[in-house]
């Protein structure tokens, strides 16, 4: 087998020999045709909790995640025919809670293993999918803010009878207002651990607020609570709606 591999000069042990070790094991298991890493890591900005995510593209008729150690780094395989990698450009549009993360990956990651045409094919629709607008269900939008307002009044039940579940609740709605939020600007909802950077970005209003609702004492979150709603969801109270799915 020519093992026409590029391994990344930036990258320092222990993930560069994680690298070489779990791309060996790939290759070895399913013969792909293409392998694209992400991540910090392959730039070279690893820390110690690091790991490896690598999308494996191979000609076959299912998929299949997989998680191994190598070298003593978790490393993350997400492995897929072609077709099924274009689908999911096309259906990550569509989702209301995540990105298009596999278009991320193609668009953005260093291609470790290049072995067809379709996969420069597929970086390049992944690029064209980028430049697009998430375009998520107009009912299950609405839904989605439904969901949100009511975890904000859930908040309300609990603030003052049991403290800690409301610091739950408040955990649970922050995340719904933000996707919600972020769908209605136009924008992807970014990785959960970059939402807050990128509301910083889009609104430091809106961070600062968020920042103060951790930081304030118990007894006035739940009207910072409110202020983020009302930026986010428009409401922060019981709406009237309607919502009907004939898929039954």
């Amino acid at each position: 087998m020519n093992h026409d591999y590029y391994f990344p000069p930036q990258m320092k042990d222990p993930f560069a020999t994680a690298l070489r070790d779990a791309v060996t094991y790939i290759d070895a298991k399913l013969q792909p045709i293409g392998i694209i890493g992400a991540g910090s890591v392959l730039r070279g900005e690893g820390d110690a909790t690091s790991d490896l995510d690598l999308y494996v593209v191979f000609n076959g008729d299912y998929r299949q995640i997989e998680h191994k150690f190598f070298n003593d780094v978790p490393v993350q395989f997400f492995c897929n025919p072609p077709q099924r990698v274009s689908r999911y450009f096309v259906d990550e549009r569509r989702q209301l809670n995540n990105g298009p993360t596999t278009a991320h990956m193609f668009a953005s990651g260093i291609v470790i293993l290049d072995r067809d045409l379709c996969i420069e094919q597929l970086r390049q629709e992944a690029r064209e999918v980028l430049k697009l607008p998430p375009n998520p269900n107009p009912d299950m939008l609405q839904l989605m803010r439904y969901h949100a307002v009511s975890a904000v009044e859930n908040t309300l039940d609990t603030i003052e009878s049991d403290p800690d579940m409301a610091m739950l609740e408040i955990c649970n709605a922050l995340p719904k207002m933000l996707n919600y939020y972020f769908l209605k600007q136009g924008k992807y909802v970014p990785r959960h651990k970059d939402t807050l950077k990128c509301v910083r970005e889009i609104d430091p209003e809106l961070g600062q607020l968020i920042h103060d609702l951790f930081t304030v004492a118990m007894g006035e979150r739940y009207a910072i609570l409110e202020k983020i709603a009302d930026k986010t969801l428009e409401q922060h109270r019981f709406f009237e709606y309607t919502w009907r799915d004939g898929d039954v």
